[in-house]
This record gives structure tokens, C-alpha cells and sequence, in this order.
């Protein structure tokens, strides 16, 4: 009995976890996975299942899309009795000013603790203190930006990678004696139209000298330098990647953007094999 108590609680333990991922990704995600971001107060809330519930608010400031003075609003939130059932559950009183970050579903705007940014104004300082300044002054595309496995809707696909490894890799690169003669990992840069742009080890030494990574809006974009590899394996998977020009577009909210993915080459089997990481 003991045993299965600990499993449930570990299940559950998950549960909230995995619900709760959404607050990882960046302020620039939201705004572009989000419809409609508004300002406003809470003027009545709708009694409904445990699973979601209905307020109605009344618009203070639009930030992004439009909409009418007031608004009719589903959070999908756990909740009993007006209390919310995690840390990553929201439920909106009377009063209340929030700033909602919504998405169109079925024609209604939809927000909610486990799956939105929404948060009340007065714990905006707390959790996102530059969310009001980045309103006022954003003025960027989607496809300004390389959007990564971590974010991206539809990841890009290569095409005939397999044939073009089977065909051009060289196995004579492959020395399992040392520790990176059986493996590499490269990044790729997609752009928007499916073409390969950039292809490069995926691995920076301590003493490294050139940036990696860049933050604008908390998301993280990795810069893809070039670097030195450390085996002929490393060299062979770069050099292959180089030719696989074809990709299937990145896809994140409805356009063809450009994408990063990571491939994994390693030696297994007697076999070059190859791992797409999303």
C-alpha cells in the first residue's frame, strides 16, 4: 500500500510539474501565441465545473488584437469551492485587475493558471516586472526570429537525410577510443523557405571566446558560431549536415518561420545513426 501511495503521489507530483511548463517559456512566445492582452477588472465571476470557470471583465487597456468594453472570459483552471487546486491554478475575484494574456477558441477568449502568463496586477512586479514595458514598445514579427525546439509548433524536417548519410558519410571517421569519435550534436539554422543557412558543432569549451546566446524579450537565441571540432567524427557530421540543403519549414503560430533543430549523430550497430531533438 505504501508503494502505491508513493507512485500516486509522484504521478501527481509530475502532473503539476508538466502543468506548470508554460511559465518557462519567454514573454516574446506569449505574445505571439497570445490573440488578445488586456488590461482589466474583474466584475462578476460564473460558477462552473472544477476544470474551468467564466468572468466577465471589464477592458481597461488593449495591448495586442481587439475587443469590446467588456468581455466575457474562460480560464481553464483547476478549482473547488473559489480555491484553486495548485500553485498553477489561478481563480479571479471580484475586483481584481489582472492583465489577461488570451487566445481565440471556438469564438471565445480563452486564459488560464496552467496554461497562460495571465497574472494579477499586483504580482506583476513580482513575476514579470518588464511585462508593461515590453507592451508599450514591441514592434516585431514573427518571422524576425529563430524559434527552437523548445518552442516551435511544427519543427523542421530534413529531407533524404538518410540517403545522403548513407551515400557521402565517411565510417573510416568513426574511433571508438575516444570519447567524441562516436558522436556529435549540430545545430542548423532554417529559414523561413526551408533552407539549410547554418550548420555547426554543437558544443562550446570552457574558454570559448565568442558569445553563444542572445536575450531580447527572455528568449534565448543561440547565435550557432562557428567551432573548432575535436575528432574527424565531429568534422564528418558537420560536413555532412552542410549538405542536406532541404528542410520542411519551421511552422510556430500559423507561418512558415525560420527554426534551429539539433541532430544527433552517433555510432551504434556497425551504423551511422541520426536523431532529430525536439
Amino acid at each position: 500500500m505504501k508503494k502505491i501511495v508513493t507512485f500516486l503521489v509522484l504521478i501527481f507530483t509530475f502532473a503539476q510539474t508538466f502543468a506548470c511548463d508554460y511559465e518557462e517559456m519567454s514573454f516574446l512566445w506569449w505574445y505571439f501565441k497570445s490573440d488578445l492582452i488586456f488590461t482589466g477588472n474583474i466584475i462578476k465571476v460564473f460558477k462552473s465545473d472544477s476544470a474551468s470557470y467564466d468572468v466577465q471583465i471589464l477592458i481597461d487597456k488593449v495591448y495586442k488584437g481587439k475587443t469590446k468594453d467588456t468581455l466575457q472570459l474562460t480560464v481553464h483552471s483547476y478549482h473547488e469551492h473559489g480555491r484553486i487546486m495548485s500553485d498553477c491554478d489561478v481563480y479571479m475575484k471580484p475586483n481584481e485587475k489582472w492583465l489577461i494574456y488570451s487566445k481565440k477558441e471556438n469564438e471565445k477568449y480563452c486564459t488560464g493558471g496552467q496554461e497562460s502568463r495571465s497574472n494579477q496586477i499586483s504580482n506583476i512586479v513580482r513575476y514579470h516586472p518588464k511585462d508593461f514595458e515590453w507592451l508599450d514598445s514591441i514592434n516585431v514579427k514573427v518571422t524576425d526570429f529563430y524559434w527552437n525546439w523548445n518552442e516551435y509548433d511544427i519543427a523542421p524536417k530534413p529531407n533524404h537525410i538518410n540517403s545522403i548519410i548513407q551515400e557521402n558519410f565517411n565510417t573510416t571517421t568513426v574511433d571508438t577510443i575516444l570519447i567524441n569519435g562516436t558522436w556529435a550534436f549540430v545545430l542548423c539554422n532554417i529559414d523561413l523557405n526551408g533552407l539549410l543557412t547554418k550548420a555547426n558543432l554543437f558544443y562550446y569549451p570552457k574558454d570559448f571566446e565568442h558569445e553563444t546566446t542572445s536575450l531580447i524579450y527572455e528568449k534565448i537565441q543561440y547565435l550557432n558560431p562557428e567551432v573548432e571540432c575535436l575528432t574527424d567524427f565531429q568534422k564528418e557530421a558537420v560536413r555532412i549536415t552542410k549538405m542536406i540543403n532541404n528542410w520542411t519549414p519551421t511552422v510556430f503560430c500559423g507561418e512558415n518561420v525560420k527554426g534551429q533543430v539539433l541532430i544527433k549523430y552517433f555510432y551504434e550497430n556497425g551504423k551511422i545513426q541520426t536523431e532529430i531533438i525536439n
